[in-house]
Formats: structure tokens, C-alpha cells, sequence
């Protein structure tokens, strides 16, 4: 019993501590996390416009181990599928512990508008559950997403993630959920280098800067690597795997204070649109 206490304990100080960061919005492939503009790689609950340029069905797969404490790790699962008239994904994931966790499930839907720019539309279900009261309370919000494409070099993207400010709200107890606020380019060097930069404020917390570098080296290894900066800079590295129908991903960030943050992705492209 003391042991979950601790744990309870010491994963609310990390949560407090991270709180800049936006914690319970899933990590995104883009190096560094800076997703805003990244009309190449689809991910759960990062802009949505991005859907908009899927050119076949995939599914996928990740999993954030949070400073290699168990109880903060973040699991999510999405599927998205093209059609004539938009692009459609549902996406969701899960993040916390026994005593403590939060459930998020979209739906998405975006298209692309002539190569000129995608817009994409999210609807979010935001649950929490307490064990102190053995109760679970949930709540509904948007994510608004476009990206606009300069030419086939330079893309911008902007992106709002619960931009009503939608809290959660019980009878003792109200739930921030992260108002974000995302704008972000992508520039081309080459076929296979590329640029990523974004800019996001938390109408509840605090500003981060984002980005770093992609190679992707005769069109199945990619490399990454680049740095965010909060209240701390925090550098990332990442490695990515192409292999037929599937894709995988790896990340580490190395927070000054709170440690090793790794992720992992799997996808898997029904129709390859590579």
C-alpha cells in the first residue's frame, strides 16, 4: 500500500513538473514533436489537416514511456482511410494508472483542396477517472488544423487543440485540459532532408519552441534529430524504419530534470503510399 502511495505521489510531482509540456496530448513521428506542418506523417490528435494527405488506408500504433515511470506511460491507437469526398480517422488513447487516468477518442475528418491547402476538423471525448471518488466524468471538444502549401518546398500549418478552452468540471474538482495554439513551417532542402519548426502557447501554461532535422537515407531510414525548448531545452533523437507495408518509429527526449522520455510507433499501410 505504501509502494502505491509513493508512486500516486511521486507521479503527480512529475505532472506538476511537466506541466508546460501539455502532458496528456500524445507525442506525435515529427521530430521533436513539431507536427503542425508535417503533411507526411499522420498522427493521433496533431493536426488534423495532416489526414488530408493520406493516400491510403493505415493503421497504427504508440506508445510513450514517460520518464520510465509505468504509471505515466501514454498508449494510442488510430485508423484512417481516404475516400472521394474527405479523408476520415478515428484515433484514441489512454494515459495514467490505476488510481488516476484519462481516455481521449476523435474522430477526424479533412481534405486536401486542390494541393493548394487541408483543412482538417477533430471532435474529441475527454474522460477522467478518479479513485477518490470512484467516479468517471468526461467532457467533449474540437481540434481545428490547416496547412497551406506554398510551393512543393515550403508548407505552413496552423492548429488548435481545445481552442473553446473546455474544461472538465465536478462538483469539487475542475480539470484543465490544454488549450493549444500551433504554428509551425516545413521547408524542403532536398527530396530527403527536410526542416521542421513550430511555435505553441498553452493558454494555461507556458510557450514551446520546436525544431530539428529529418534524413531519410535511400527511402527506408530516416533519421531525426533536433531540440524543444520550455522552461528547459530538451534535445530528442530519432530513428525511423520503412520495410514493406510497415513503418517504425523510435524517439528519445533527455529532459534536464525529469529524464528519458522514449516513444515507439508501428504503422501498417493496407495500401502503400509510399
Amino acid at each position: 500500500m505504501k509502494k502505491r502511495l509513493l508512486v500516486v505521489w511521486f507521479a503527480n510531482f512529475i505532472l506538476l513538473l511537466q506541466a508546460q509540456t501539455s502532458a496528456n496530448i500524445p507525442s506525435s513521428l515529427s521530430v521533436a514533436n513539431a507536427s503542425v506542418a508535417d503533411n507526411q506523417q499522420f498522427s493521433p490528435f496533431a493536426n488534423p489537416a495532416t489526414l488530408g494527405e493520406v493516400s491510403g488506408m493505415l493503421f497504427g500504433f504508440q506508445y510513450e514511456n514517460k520518464f520510465l515511470i509505468k504509471e505515466l506511460s501514454q498508449k494510442s491507437i488510430y485508423v484512417a482511410a481516404p475516400n472521394s469526398l474527405m479523408n476520415v480517422g478515428v484515433v484514441g488513447s489512454y494515459f495514467g494508472y490505476a488510481q488516476y487516468n484519462e481516455t481521449v477518442a476523435g474522430i477526424a475528418l479533412s481534405r486536401n483542396f486542390g494541393g493548394v491547402f487541408s483543412l482538417g476538423f477533430q471532435y474529441n471525448y475527454y474522460r477522467v477517472y478518479f479513485a477518490g471518488s470512484n467516479s468517471y466524468y468526461g467532457t467533449f471538444f474540437p481540434q481545428i488544423g490547416l496547412q497551406y502549401f506554398l510551393s512543393k518546398r515550403f508548407t505552413i500549418g496552423f492548429s488548435t487543440h481545445n481552442p473553446a478552452q473546455q474544461n472538465l468540471k465536478t462538483a469539487s474538482y475542475e480539470k484543465i485540459i490544454p488549450s493549444v495554439f500551433s504554428l509551425g513551417g516545413k521547408w524542403m532542402f532536398e527530396n530527403n532532408v527536410r526542416f521542421l519548426c513550430q511555435f505553441d502557447k498553452d493558454m494555461h501554461g507556458n510557450y514551446r519552441l520546436a525544431g530539428g532535422f529529418d534524413y531519410c537515407m535511400k527511402d527506408f531510414l530516416l533519421f531525426q534529430m533536433g531540440a524543444y525548448q520550455t522552461e528547459y531545452l530538451v534535445p530528442t533523437l530519432g530513428v525511423g524504419i520503412k520495410s514493406g507495408s510497415f513503418d517504425v518509429n523510435l524517439h528519445a527526449d533527455l529532459h534536464p530534470v525529469l529524464g528519458l522520455n522514449s516513444f515507439a510507433s508501428v504503422q501498417f499501410h493496407f495500401q502503400s503510399n509510399h
